[in-house]
Parts: C-alpha cells; sequence; structure tokens
C-alpha cells in the first residue's frame, strides 16, 4: 500500500516532537515559532499551508548523538525546527538565535539537515516507501536579534504568495552556509521559500 509522505511523518514522530501550533486565522493560517529557551522570543510565519501538507518538527528535541559522536566538528548541533511541506515539496531549516554566533547556527542547521536525511532513509527502509521525501528543495533560515519588546507589524510581511508555479525559486539559501537571515517578528510562508 502506497502512503503519502505526510501520513508516513504523522506516524514516523512521536508526538512531543511535532508542533501543533498552527492556527486559522481569517488571513489564513499562522504558526508561531518560539526559542525552546526562551519563550518570549518568536517569530509568526503567516500563510503557512495547513497540517494536511505541512509538519513542523521540533528538532532540539532529537538527543544529540554524543554517545556516538565525538562533537568535534559540532556535528551534534540540531537547529529549533523543520517544517517539511508536503504539497510543494520543500524542507525549510529553521534556527533562531538571540546571539550572534552565526557560526554555530550554521553548525545547527548542518545538523537538522542530517536529521532530515536520516528520517527519509528511515521512511523508505521501514515503511518500504522508496520515494519518501525524494526531490524536495531545501531552505535554510536564521532567525536572529528579534527585539522582544517590538510589536508584530504587518509591514514586515513579504507580499509573496508561495505558489510554486508563480515564483522563481533561486535557491539563493538552499545551502547552511547561505542562510536566509532574518530580523521580524512577522515573516509570510512564501519569503521562506522563495525570498522575493
Amino acid at each position: 500500500m502506497s502512503l503519502t509522505d505526510i501520513q508516513i511523518l504523522k506516524d514516523m514522530f512521536i508526538d512531543n516532537v511535532v508542533s501543533s501550533d498552527i492556527k486559522e486565522t481569517t488571513e489564513g493560517n499562522e504558526l508561531e515559532l518560539s526559542e525552546p529557551n526562551q519563550p518570549e522570543y518568536k517569530v509568526v510565519i503567516k500563510k503557512v499551508p495547513d497540517q494536511g501538507s505541512l509538519i513542523v518538527i521540533k528538532t532540539d528535541k532529537f538527543e544529540a548523538p554524543k554517545s556516538l559522536f565525538r562533537g568535534s566538528r559540532d556535528e551534534c548541533k540540531r537547529a529549533d525546527f523543520m517544517l517539511i511541506d508536503t504539497e510543494k515539496m520543500y524542507v525549510t531549516f529553521v534556527e533562531m538565535k538571540s546571539g550572534k554566533n552565526e557560526k554555530e547556527a550554521i553548525a545547527q542547521l548542518r545538523g537538522a539537515q542530517c536529521l532530515f536525511i536520516y528520517c527519509r532513509e528511515i521512511g523508505r527502509v521501514f515503511w518500504e516507501q522508496t520515494s519518501f521525501l525524494e526531490n524536495y528543495e531545501h531552505r535554510f533560515v536564521i532567525i536572529k536579534e528579534i527585539k522582544t519588546s517590538i510589536k508584530l507589524r504587518s509591514s514586515t510581511v513579504n507580499s509573496a504568495n508561495g505558489k510554486r508555479g508563480k515564483q522563481t525559486s533561486t535557491n539563493q539559501h538552499g545551502k547552511p552556509d547561505q542562510p536566509l537571515k532574518i530580523k521580524s517578528h512577522l515573516v509570510h510562508y512564501g519569503y521562506l521559500l522563495y525570498e522575493n
């Protein structure tokens, strides 16, 4: 029996690593992400897909594999979130940084990408779905230096509509060492994918 990617993902992960913070509003779905150690440090992503095609994984909930790896190259680090959009076929890795250590943030994005690859292989082998998470484009985002006292401003929302056929994907932030850097409380989901 062939399963969809979203069915496998929902079957694969335990509840406490899956975020259910997608809220329906009159302007579309919103997702609020917050820094795990600083809940007041948060961002709202507007116009996200619904939970029928988007799953948000709290990647920092995965224990660092320190019993296996030395950690000498920061290979045990993880970003905060992994947004897997099974309709548009994107995975967006998000690291929220209150400080300015970009080198550490890049290592965390790399670690989250490795986790995605591992999960992809788990689905292919144990769910016996050889095309699981195949041909997904990767996006890397650092959300940093957000002032916690600033109010949300709608002017910071990008007007990208998030439709795959109507945007040009330049893949400018398709590598962990070339992430999109955001300093805003509010961002449009399409901006994370297309940055235009």
